[in-house]
């Protein structure tokens, strides 16, 4: 009977298109805040897969792909930056598709390392449903199922599609690779601007503005580690989260860091990402431990989580001095 009533809930979140929280959230920067693109400094190609939650309905699945990339202007201080998109994910007899493309630019504010990044987001997006895949209570008679009874329930869309727009705001320090040890960023990012209507019974009803504000510092230190604490709060149709991050990085050599890190989601999960770069690739896994009330009621609700990047760095081919960048692969 629990389980029934998750599922059930779940279908209700899923109608009302609550967007997908990754535990690792900077696989994923077009989603978490498009201007993200203005610290980066690579041609970037990252894919994740999130699995959630598989005793349930088969769970949720999640496939994403980012694709950076920065077009450098007046000797690297300036730059555009494009972004490609792509996210598929099932959940039971659900199938939600978001394409999208951003477009950025970033100013160099002054000589100091302060910086200020924009971005503009234009997405399609394709919700499916596969009601052979459903049953309604109104198709049980005598209290036993029968296939047969047609459902009263008023399905007027299976498949429903519409644009999208989005834009995000970053300041970030990087006083470059020569001076200073502590670089920070703060950035606010406003998604559903338009609120389209993807509801499949012509409700009118559309997707609620998702904002969300973003700050952390990278902490350089004089030896192989470097520390990076970060803070999230984001507030989307009525719910609120804060998150709470810190990721360790440690040079084993100039060829291969280390990644260990971790994301507190309140009242939700707690995340332990484990991520190795070898060369110009990225490698993460992340593991959620849940904290909700649903820990005590349903056991085996485990969210596994992969990424791979690569990253080639286009400021150190143009020989533009610009610095790392502040934020993690992971």
């Amino acid at each position: 009977m629990i389980v029934s009533v998750i599922i059930a809930c779940n279908i209700i979140s899923t109608s009302k298109a609550q967007d997908v929280r990754f535990s690792q959230p900077f696989t994923n920067v077009l989603g978490l805040n498009p201007a993200m693109m203005g610290p980066n400094n690579d041609f970037k190609v990252a894919l994740n897969h999130r699995s959630q939650w598989t005793t349930l309905n088969s769970g949720y699945k999640t496939y994403n792909l980012n694709v950076l990339y920065p077009y450098f202007l007046k000797n690297g201080h300036n730059k555009l930056d494009f972004g490609l998109g792509v996210q598929n994910r099932t959940q039971g007899a659900f199938d939600f598709l978001n394409a999208n493309l951003s477009i950025g630019y970033q100013l160099k504010l002054n000589d100091n390392g302060h910086n200020l990044s924009a971005s503009i987001q234009g997405a399609y997006l394709q919700n499916s449903l596969n009601t052979n895949d459903i049953v309604f209570d109104d198709q049980y008679r005598a209290g036993s199922f029968d296939p047969s009874n047609a459902s009263a329930e008023n399905i007027s869309n299976e498949t429903v599609s519409g644009a999208d727009a989005s834009f995000g705001l970053l300041w970030f320090y990087n006083p470059g690779p020569d001076s200073g040890k502590i670089h920070a960023y703060f950035g606010l990012s406003v998604y559903h601007l338009n609120q389209p209507d993807e509801s499949y019974t012509n409700s009118g009803i559309g997707i609620p503005i998702r904002q969300s504000f973003q700050t952390g510092i990278k902490i350089i230190t004089n030896g192989e580690l470097t520390f990076s604490p970060h803070l999230m709060y984001t507030t989307h149709g009525g719910s609120e989260e804060l998150a709470i991050g810190l990721y360790v990085d440690y040079l084993i050599s100039e060829k291969f860091t280390g990644t260990l890190g971790g994301w507190y989601r309140e009242d939700n999960a707690l995340s332990i990402i484990l991520g190795i770069r070898f060369q110009d690739f990225y490698l993460g896994y992340s593991y959620d431990i849940l904290t909700s009330h649903l820990n005590s009621s349903i056991q085996g609700l485990t969210t596994h989580e992969v990424s791979l990047q690569y990253g080639l760095n286009l400021a150190n081919k143009k020989s533009h001095n610009r610095g790392s960048n502040l934020l993690s692969y992971y």
